[in-house]
């Protein structure tokens, strides 16, 4: 009978931990591309927001108020997606696994339909930096609250955004944005609250990183010297692993002790934490000049063209992310979010996607920035997804759609041509693009671009309030 007894008691106890983490039913950059796509090879580049060089308070509940009391806290019943879209939003969830060791066998949250939402590393300067521990628990309860409300299960949250850390690193620095000074220890572990929260909401979390932007020249002076990027950046007269472009540093992925940096990076944080997936967006090569990797392209070419061996340079950083993933643990997902446009990924960042979705070994998902609306000229949104569907050709390799939430209301989407006013007319067109994208054989989720850009109504950076709300509601609506 105690046998009976314990063996019931267990099935109960299970039961009870399952529901816990039983996902919402409803759908749903740092920085962002601006999602301009011209109908030349002009590239489309991400651009830093606000304009203003400010940062509204993203954490406070009444910046929220007014969506949040409308979209209600209740979840839906589980949908039904299109011809050929995965279905159901069931999280397999162990039990045990979310308690387990960090780097051991923690068995990764998995969604049957992903709806994910990008949180910034700017969002998260005015949520962390200076903040108190309890004041961040705070604000990243509130966040995560808000995107569990809309119908989402996956949060993309960025956590090393310049060569940087929002966690406690052996390899690269302690981020401003975490204390406030480059180098700098906080009081807490920010990185360790950002998943703990989640899965505490039922969110899945993907930890998102910059592999090859660094800092500014003032802020790299800051680091201290026992980082490798500190001592590339000292011997630079002598090699080019670390390279200063635009504004910043950039390492150099032509070198494997680089990329083994990027990828023992990589590894660190699914050892230590029980992140669900592994993030990079699309900060591959920031120019096409030549003069940005002479140096290792004279030692390494070998007779390719410069575009060829930075594509293979740029594979070679994926999969051997991919692989250090992997050894850690196999389960956790390791994703890419390039430009929607393909052609601008080989002419101007050189990053192989054609490769990376057929072949086994680079990538568990591919999240391409569609960023355009219907009536965009040069990259109309269906034919740009079908595009998209028509590359994943590897087993195992999912697609899911970034989506443009920071174009709702934009009187002039700039290179779209003819269809440069769609987003200033249209109340639902993020309904339109995920039904339209759930019509697709590939078909496994989206994300919304950005966490600012739905919630954060009191920001003048939001470009038409009324439209963002009638498009939640739409969105919810279908989801």
């Amino acid at each position: 009978m105690k046998k009976m007894l314990a063996t019931l008691l267990s099935a109960c106890l299970l039961f009870s931990l399952s529901a816990c983490t039983e996902p919402v039913d409803s759908t749903g950059t740092g920085v962002s591309s601006n999602g301009t796509v011209p109908a030349s090879s002009t590239p489309e580049r991400f651009v830093e927001y606000p304009s203003s060089g400010q940062t509204p308070d993203f954490g406070s509940t009444s910046t929220v108020s007014k969506i949040v009391s409308m979209i209600g806290s209740s979840a839906g019943k589980t949908g039904t997606s299109s011809s050929g879209a995965a279905s159901g939003n069931t999280a397999s969830v162990s039990s045990a696994g979310n308690q387990s060791p960090a780097g051991n066998a923690y068995q990764p949250v998995a969604y049957g339909e992903t709806k994910a939402i990008w949180i910034s590393y700017l969002e998260l300067a005015t949520l962390l930096k200076g903040k108190t521990q309890a004041e961040f628990e705070k604000n990243m309860g509130t966040v995560y609250q808000n995107v569990k409300d809309l119908g989402l299960n996956t949060v993309i949250v960025q956590v090393r955004p310049y060569s940087d850390a929002l966690y406690p690193s052996e390899y690269y620095p302690w981020s401003a944005y975490a204390s406030g000074t480059v180098g700098q220890k906080p009081s807490f572990d920010p990185l360790k609250i950002l998943v703990d929260l989640a899965h505490q909401k039922g969110l899945s979390f993907h930890a998102w990183i910059n592999p090859l932007r660094g800092m500014t020249e003032a802020e790299t002076a800051k680091v201290p010297a026992r980082y490798q990027t500190r001592k590339w950046h000292d011997e630079r007269s002598k090699s080019d692993r670390l390279v200063y472009h635009g504004t910043r540093w950039f390492l150099n992925p032509a070198y494997s002790e680089v990329r083994k940096l990027i990828a023992d990076g990589a590894a660190e944080i699914v050892s230590n934490y029980n992140v669900d997936g592994i993030h990079i967006d699309d900060y591959f090569y920031p120019t096409t000049d030549a003069s940005f990797d002479q140096i290792s392209y004279d030692l390494y070419g070998k007779g390719k063209t410069r575009s060829q061996f930075r594509l293979d340079n740029c594979s070679l950083m994926v999969k051997e992310m991919y692989q250090a993933v992997k050894k850690v643990n196999s389960k956790v997902l390791f994703g890419v979010s390039p430009q929607g446009n393909v052609d601008n990924n080989y002419s101007s960042q050189f990053a192989d996607v054609k490769l990376w979705c057929a072949q086994k070994g680079y990538l568990d998902y591919i999240m391409p920035q569609v960023y355009f609306g219907f009536e965009n000229e040069g990259q109309p949104y269906t034919k740009t997804v079908q595009q998209w569907n028509s590359m994943v050709k590897a087993d195992g390799v999912q697609l899911m759609i970034g989506l443009a939430c920071h174009k709702i209301g934009m009187e002039n989407d700039t290179f779209a041509g003819s269809g440069s006013a769609e987003w200033s007319k249209s109340t639902d067109m993020l309904k339109r693009q995920v039904m339209e994208a759930r019509k697709l054989s590939c078909y496994k989720g989206i994300a919304l671009f950005d966490y600012k850009s739905l919630f954060d109504v009191n920001s003048g950076s939001i470009l038409n309030k009324d439209c963002v709300k009638k498009e939640v509601e739409n969105l919810k609506g279908l989801l």
